[in-house]
């Protein structure tokens, strides 16, 4: 190797090193009266069960996880991704963002803490970039991170530009390898009293939702398995995957009930939801409030 080369690798390194660990947070607090703050009470049953309905998820605790093709590009409804990233190394995945809203979701699997960051190119030079979003769940020392990772991004822009998606292996679990899976979503919208019916879902795919809400009011979001066949979850964020309100992961068909807190509300009208195919099934999702 010669010496220019390892001077540009080392500056590669190092550029990718303060990108991915200069993005800024903020610190979310839970709702006035209780809520689940999981940046502090970190919880793996949000994933797994609601304390009513716990099921064991053997595709997420078997087996080592083989990387899927080499292509690293990322599309609203495409197929749900499996990659591995080692510890601290970065796995990257771009898209084409239109105008509107975009979500990037990281799944980890086994023992595995891989984080999410979404970042964009900001001049002609290589490594013109900023760190739009990023979500990197899990507390030092655990790797449990069965809750996902998660990004929204609202681009207001009228062309298409590509960002760029980092999985950085942030854990170490048994030999060093974060396995996980990553997909693309463009969320829909519900407001109280919409409903959306007969969707399909893939077994491990997810789909998105932001439902309109209003500071102070109860609401309700249920999803029903059609017919009876297949296993849809539950999950209802605020803004940002920090802040988790709920979850159902009963089989068949769930049910979440919230009121909606000023403090987890995007652009102050908005809360997220997620439905996640445990298995197959075409689903109806419907939001009530009194």
């Amino acid at each position: 190797m010669s010496r220019q080369f390892v001077w540009v690798y080392f500056v590669v390194a190092a550029v990718v090193a303060v990108v991915l660990a200069g993005c800024g947070g903020n610190a979310i607090g839970p709702p006035a009266g209780g809520g689940d703050d999981t940046v502090t009470t970190y919880k793996i049953d949000e994933y797994v069960g609601d304390g009513g309905g716990a099921k064991t998820t053997p595709e997420l605790t078997s087996g080592e996880v083989t990387p899927a093709g080499g292509d690293t590009t990322l599309a609203p409804g495409a197929p749900v991704r499996w990659g591995t990233v080692p510890y601290r190394r970065t796995q990257w995945y771009s898209f084409m963002a239109k105008s509107g809203r975009q979500l990037v979701t990281l799944q980890p699997l086994e023992e595995s803490d891989p984080d999410l960051y979404l970042l964009a190119p900001t001049g002609n030079a290589p490594y013109d970039i900023e760190c739009l979003e990023f979500s990197n769940r899990g507390l030092p020392g655990e790797f449990y991170g069965l809750a996902p990772d998660w990004v929204c991004y609202n681009f207001r822009e009228v062309f298409t530009l590509r960002f760029n998606v980092a999985v950085f292996g942030y854990g170490k679990p048994p030999g060093n390898l974060n396995p996980y899976t990553i997909e693309m979503d463009i969320p829909g919208a519900i407001a109280a009293g919409g409903a959306v019916n007969g969707i399909p879902l893939g077994a491990g795919d997810s789909d998105w939702y932001h439902i309109v809400v209003a500071p102070g009011l109860p609401y309700t979001v249920n999803v029903v398995a059609v017919a009876g066949i297949g296993d849809p979850d539950l999950y209802v964020y605020g803004e940002n995957s920090t802040q988790f309100v709920a979850s159902s992961t009963l089989a068949g068909n769930d049910s979440v009930s919230f009121t909606a807190y000023p403090g987890y509300m995007e652009d102050g009208q908005w809360y997220h939801v997620r439905v996640y195919g445990f298995s197959a099934c075409t689903y109806n999702i419907n939001v009530t409030s009194p």
